[in-house]
């Protein structure tokens, strides 16, 4: 018997009662007797105290042993109840087993008796726990069948068993699923070199009893590319029996790979070709133009000689731009202030910079410089005179802060768009050059000038 064993005894003789719950205690250590001498107020024991069993005389004036287990049935109908009464009869035990009491045991002289009465206690209590274990363990795995079945009934992944032969014994209904598979093998229900290369790899893996994960395959016949994980399905011994497997379709996955392989692709040229092919014909040309100026003194060559060097910036700004978008394979923890200090000091500015905490952060140095280097250059063109630029720390990163009168009303939008300044002298590549770095660091970034500064927002952890 496992744990003590709580005991609620009714008698309507408190002295006999008491001498039945000493012989009770000395037959079990697990035994914790109570007694009860008013059968009328055994059902407001039962809902203030937890009790094990009920152990109930027949004849008591006002309710007697039969009536009370009525009662007790009508709230607690598992409860062992087991009647105890020197009263004894054909027709109160065929009464009291219709009744659904636990047990019977007559009352009698002897200590026989009593131990007759432990033993009947210990049997009915271990029943019951065993029969409460059983349908506590029901309730928690038809708990897991719903959460499963609703797995399996919005999660878009096609879940299966299959036998020692490979062959389907259960199929969810997503995807691929379908009744008509269970007792077959892809090889025998689908007409594919796919389905036969399948079927192979599942035998081997009931064969060795090792999984395949995160398997990638391409369908050619349904155009769609799916992501495969099978492992061993194991019996109680350990030997395999089977496989288990879940099949997810990751097409749209895949199409995003590759139009984003695209994309740096397209890059990659694009910076090729304005480094190489613009770039060099321009200083060509900017060299030559040189010399013929020293040559014939005209206003109209200075200006053109300008527009080349304005041209060369712009295609230097723009290789900047295309390798600020790659993706960042590496990255340090870095100290933000120390960085922008550094940044600072390049600038050649009559302007302060100022640190509000200490902000460091998981970064591409190199890239992070650079965003630093634009962000402060901003700040200190549009801050004013002698414009004080202030490096805040923020819960969800960093930002740069400086007094200036903001960007003009209405032009929020554009802030970022490649190309857009409000100064005639600059190209508008900074902002964009800060935003790509920072979206190639899962960043991302924004301005805000209502509350009296400027300020730019760098947001290197997900918004709550």
């Amino acid at each position: 018997m496992d744990g003590p064993v709580r005991i609620l005894q009714v008698d309507d003789d408190p002295q006999f009662a008491e001498v039945v719950a000493e012989l009770l205690a000395s037959h079990s250590d697990h035994f914790d007797v109570e007694i009860e001498s008013d059968p009328a107020a055994v059902p407001g024991r039962l809902a203030s105290d937890t009790f094990d069993c009920v152990v109930s005389d027949y004849q008591m004036p006002g309710v007697d042993g039969l009536q009370l287990l009525d009662r007790v049935r009508t709230r607690y109908p598992d409860l062992p109840f087991v009647l105890f009464t020197g009263k004894g009869s054909e027709e109160i035990a065929s009464d009291a087993i219709a009744a659904g009491v636990t047990d019977y045991v007559r009352k009698g002289t002897g200590t026989e008796r009593v131990a007759i009465l432990a033993n009947r206690i210990e049997n009915a209590v271990e029943q019951h726990r065993a029969q409460q274990r059983l349908s506590d363990q029901t309730r928690s795995l038809r708990r897991k069948d719903r959460v499963l079945e609703a797995i399996l009934e919005h999660v878009p992944v096609h879940v299966y068993v299959k036998d020692e032969q490979a062959r389907h014994t259960w199929v969810s209904d997503y995807g691929f699923g379908s009744p008509a598979l269970v007792g077959q093998t892809d090889a025998e229900y689908f007409d594919a070199e796919w389905a036969e290369e399948t079927t192979r790899e599942e035998l081997e893996i009931i064969e060795t009893g090792e999984p395949i994960v995160d398997q990638e395959r391409y369908d050619p016949e349904r155009d769609i590319w799916v992501r495969n994980t099978k492992v061993p399905w194991r019996d109680e011994d350990g030997e395999v029996t089977g496989v288990v497997g879940a099949t997810w379709d990751v097409t749209e996955r895949e199409d995003a790979k590759r139009e984003c392989d695209r994309y740096h692709w397209l890059v990659e040229g694009l910076r090729t070709a304005v480094s190489h092919e613009l770039r060099n014909p321009l200083q060509l040309a900017a060299g030559r133009l040189e010399l013929v100026t020293e040559d014939c003194n005209s206003e109209h060559l200075s200006t053109v000689l300008q527009a080349h060097r304005d041209l060369e910036a712009r295609i230097e700004t723009t290789v900047t731009l295309a390798e600020a978008g790659e993706p960042v394979d590496e990255t340090s923890t870095i100290d933000v202030e120390t960085l922008a200090r550094e940044s600072w000091d390049r600038l050649d500015t009559a302007g302060t910079l100022a640190v509000d905490g200490d902000p460091t952060i998981e970064a591409e140095a190199k890239r992070l410089e650079q965003l630093l280097e634009e962000l402060l250059e901003n700040a200190e063109v549009h801050g004013g005179p002698e414009p004080t630029v202030t490096v805040r720390e923020t819960a969800a990163g960093f930002a740069v802060t400086d007094e200036g009168p903001g960007p003009p009303a209405g032009e929020h939008d554009r802030l970022f768009d490649v190309g857009y300044t409000t100064e005639a002298d600059r190209h508008g590549y900074g902002l964009a050059i800060a935003r790509t770095i920072a979206e190639a660091h899962g960043w991302s970034i924004d301005i805000d000038d209502s509350g009296g500064e400027t300020r730019v927002d760098v947001r290197t952890q997900a918004r709550e």
